[in-house]
């Protein structure tokens, strides 16, 4: 009797364990079936984006006879957004954030300034912006890159100030703030929505120019550098992906 009994539950152990197993097996299976699904959207995309990408270049290799990648960055150059000083951007960037967010119930004094020389010339970045503290009311400040300045155009400064500012991150904090959220919720940032929220605002920047403006070349340079930045950050989602979880190699 009390072999059976042992018996009994072993075999009820085992059937438990077999029942989980079948259970995440299953789980698994439908996970791989989910990510397959987002990895055959995100391929639709890429070549959604790059088509096009390629007709908005095209149109403007014929328009102005291109033949050379520096004569097409010309083109680019001479249809800036806006002309002006990093400070004259952000008045710009403060009316084109009314376009997609409410406006906050302050007005913070925005300080843009340059970093040290050493610094600079060690990093490729643009620009950065730094969260404040927390019982911060004074000034926020977001710092360029001066070497980096020198072979940006107006185009890179502005969607650059757009990302980092207004209404891109700084922007976002300050919002965030001003809802009265936790402090570890205002002061912590998921990568993944902070920097999406960030290219966002950039991609509406240049929809935003583009219908303020009646220029026929100037639109086809925004939907250029719209489907350009949308395209190249799904190429490299779709290499992350390739290479951390389909496991591809240089080969």
């Amino acid at each position: 009797k009390e072999m059976q009994d042992e018996i009994e539950r072993l075999n009820n152990i085992i059937n438990k364990k077999e029942q989980f197993l079948g259970d995440n097996i299953k789980r698994l299976e439908r996970e791989v079936v989910k990510r397959d699904n987002i990895i055959n959207e995100l391929e639709k995309e890429i070549n959604s984006t790059s088509s096009t990408t390629l007709s908005a270049q095209r149109a403007l290799i014929n328009k102005y006879n291109i033949t050379s990648y520096h004569q097409l960055e010309n083109v680019i150059n001479n249809n800036s957004i806006f002309e002006g000083t990093p400070d004259e951007m952000m008045v710009y960037l403060k009316e084109f954030a009314k376009y997609i967010v409410p406006e906050l119930k302050s007005s913070p004094n925005i300080v843009i300034k340059e970093m040290d020389e050493a610094s600079a010339k060690r990093t490729t970045t643009v620009a950065y912006y730094l969260k404040s503290a927390l019982d911060n009311t004074g000034s926020e400040y977001i710092t360029l890159n001066p070497v980096t300045l020198l072979t940006s155009t107006n185009n890179d400064i502005i969607s650059t100030l757009a990302h980092e500012g207004y209404p891109g991150h700084l922007y976002a904090y300050l919002y965030s703030k001003e809802q009265g959220l936790s402090n570890l919720s205002t002061i912590m940032t998921n990568t993944i929505h902070g920097e999406g929220w960030a290219t966002y605002v950039q991609l509406k920047l240049f929809e935003y120019a583009k219908s303020l403006s009646v220029n026929e070349d100037f639109g086809l340079v925004m939907d250029y550098l719209y489907d350009n930045l949308l395209g190249g950050y799904l190429l490299e989602t779709r290499l992350d992906v390739g290479i951390h979880y389909e496991g591809w190699a240089l080969s």
